[in-house]
């Protein structure tokens, strides 16, 4: 896969100076008494991008977050046009705090092991890592990477972390939690390490008893006296409100990082507006009456897209009829706004904390953003994971002293760009393994009003991961100013499936302009663009059966595995950890075998129904952890 290949100059004195000041790069920021500047990261969960102030007052209930809008977007640079490469949660967060490398280059594709999750993650070079290095103090607030809580290791000394109790690297005040469903009762982490390792921290309720031994001890001194004496009175059986829980432990740290001159880099991490959104007491009756109609919402005529689109809307009138799954849409959207606003409390208080602190106050920078997006129903759909508008923009402001408000509408990948941007604002300049560079651009050129790096399209993938049966296949796709082209991973019928949106005249993306022959010659040149970026996937697997043809006892069988994207040549074998749960026995039938080169051949002896797992590796170096792309893929096969 290609690469924005960006070596970040020492930017600590040239961020922040107004466009109009004619100040020339090398200058000192205004206000910033000779200091390299704070930065406090705040980041929603599956919030859309028109959610944010301003940007969906044609179609949604306002105020949805007033606080946001008064201290932040009109006092901050908007990107009204940030995306995320993989509309997930899992790969967004890998690709942020690796420092701004694609989730190809991570390995971190998808939310569950093998194909993602915490597991897949290279801790050992990271953002928190990195600006321990240039002498900042970090802090983690609120949710890390999917399962982290599963992981274990050692520390540098030898000693044996047990899952739960996992610290990551470079992390000072290490404040998290594992991904669970219930906002007013789930467990929590304190910790804090260092940049050489991970460590063992306390993991609440369960550890109650040692809290206060830990916090008497040398090794708690970076949490501070006052997040100490904040979390000693949190009655771990009944936390507060996750939300408020996160704010408060956020401004426990803002409170003593003030009181010293050492810059800081605070991430807090929040589960609003996360499904199922939980919204506080005093918001639950918030836009009662309210029902999203807008945009693609209900498209009828889906005959222009894939099979498997149309197969994942059957379900859309059940669900608004009381018959889905879960919450009726019309409430689950609902309660994704109203848990917005303890977000909006959140971020008044945390930006007024910092306004009114003389030490903060002209020294932080302030970025909000959102992992991803989400689908309420825009062409009969649900959820993320998927290429279209809804799913993969997310909101991006940054708010930085001595830059002017203003609005940008350049293309931006949020979950590479916003790591890039805080490593130039930190002056980090050795980010990679052997100057290969990063997939993230900067963005302090354009937050100071000079002329930058300019994206003129972004590539955008998402991967099978998941069940074997998935009707969510893996896609690339490419997307300019103008256009849109989605190429999927399977065939129908013997017909590749893909979509073509001319975003000008189609901005909610009804009309595929795929098979229009006055539309030929640009889709060929985007494909071709597309597929000398694509990351690594295995193409051509029949949707319908779980990915290959079924057999018969006696009778020869072969199959082609094709690999593409990444870096050929390609190899393949089977993947079994012992962690797949399989209706059907593990492995390959008998008499059937599976060579490097992708080929599945053999003479069935045994009829039934198998399951495996198909690893394919290519031969990149990734700069981030320095090995191959990898995935794997479930597959079932039927002999007769």
């Amino acid at each position: 896969m290609s690469r924005v290949c960006v070596r970040l100059l020492p930017l600590a004195f040239l961020l922040l100076v107004p466009s109009h000041s004619g100040a020339q790069p090398g200058a000192k920021p205004q206000g910033l008494d000779g200091h390299p500047p704070n930065i406090v990261l705040i980041l929603s969960d599956d919030q859309r991008w028109d959610t944010m102030p301003r940007d969906g007052a044609s179609h949604l209930p306002l105020p949805l977050m007033p606080a946001l809008d008064r201290l932040v977007v009109s006092r901050g640079v908007s990107f009204t046009s940030a995306f995320v490469t993989n509309p997930v949660c899992g790969p967004f967060r890998a690709s942020l705090l690796s420092g701004g490398f694609s989730s190809a280059n991570t390995g971190v594709i998808g939310n569950r092991w093998p194909n993602g999750g915490a597991r897949r993650f290279y801790d050992a070079r990271s953002l928190s890592t990195l600006m321990k290095g240039q002498g900042y103090r970090t802090a983690l607030v609120g949710k890390y990477l999917n399962f982290w809580e599963t992981l274990e290791g050692y520390t540098k000394q030898g000693q044996y972390i047990p899952p739960g109790k996992y610290v990551p690297p470079g992390w000072d005040v290490f404040v998290s939690k594992p991904n669970t469903a219930d906002w007013y009762h789930y467990p929590f982490i304190v910790g804090t390490s260092k940049s050489h390792g991970p460590t063992a921290g306390l993991l609440m309720p369960f550890d109650r008893q040692w809290l206060g031994e830990y916090f008497s001890s040398s090794a708690s001194a970076r949490l501070g006296s006052t997040l100490k004496s904040y979390l000693l009175g949190v009655d771990v059986d009944n936390p507060p409100y996750v939300t408020d829980f996160e704010k408060d432990v956020a401004l426990a740290y803002l409170a003593q990082a003030g009181a010293s001159t050492s810059p800081f880099f605070l991430m807090i991490s929040t589960e609003s507006c996360h499904g199922p959104a939980e919204p506080e007491p005093e918001d639950q009756s918030l836009f009662s009456g309210f029902e999203y109609r807008a945009r693609s919402w209900g498209e009828q005529d889906l005959s222009d897209k894939p099979e498997h689109v149309q197969t994942l809307a059957a379900g859309f009138d059940q669900a608004y009829q009381g018959g889905g799954i879960g919450e009726h849409p019309d409430e689950f959207v609902r309660n994704q706004l109203r848990s917005l606003r303890s977000l909006d409390r959140l971020v008044e208080e945390v930006v007024v904390e910092i306004d009114s602190n003389s030490r903060l106050r002209g020294r932080t920078v302030v970025i909000f953003a959102s992992d991803n997006g989400l689908l309420w129903g825009e062409h009969r759909l649900f959820g993320k994971f998927l290429p279209y508008e809804e799913s993969a923009r997310v909101p991006l402001v940054i708010r930085a002293p001595g830059v002017e408000p203003r609005v940008v509408s350049q293309l931006v990948a949020a979950d590479l760009d916003v790591a890039a941007t805080v490593l130039d604002i930190a002056g980090v300049s050795k980010h990679d393994r052997d100057g290969m560079g990063l997939d993230g651009v900067s963005l302090v050129p354009i937050l100071k009003g000079l002329e930058g790096p300019v994206r003129e399209e972004l590539v955008l993938h998402g991967y099978r991961f998941g069940t074997l049966r998935t009707l969510r296949p893996s896609w690339a796709a490419l997307r300019t100013r103008s256009h849109k082209l989605i190429d999927y991973d399977y065939l129908s019928q013997g017909v590749p499936q893909e979509e073509l949106y001319d975003l000008r005249r189609d901005p909610t993306e009804q009309i595929s302009l795929h098979a229009d022959p006055s539309h030929q010659g640009l889709k060929a040149a985007m494909a071709s663009r597309l597929s000398a970026q694509r990351a690594l996937v295995i193409e051509d697997v029949e949707q319908a059966l779980g990915g290959v043809p079924s057999g018969r006892v006696s009778m020869p069988y072969s199959y082609q595995f094709n690999g593409a994207g990444g870096t050929p040549p390609y190899s393949y074998d089977l993947f079994d950890d012992g962690s797949y749960h399989a209706t059907c026995p593990v492995g390959l039938p008998p008499g059937l075998s599976l060579a490097t080169d992708g080929a599945l051949a053999g003479t069935p002896t045994q009829p039934g129904c198998w399951e495996f797992l198909v690893r394919i590796t290519d031969s990149s170096i990734s700069p981030h952890h320095g090995g191959p792309q990898w995935l794997v893929l479930p597959l079932q096969i039927i002999i007769e």
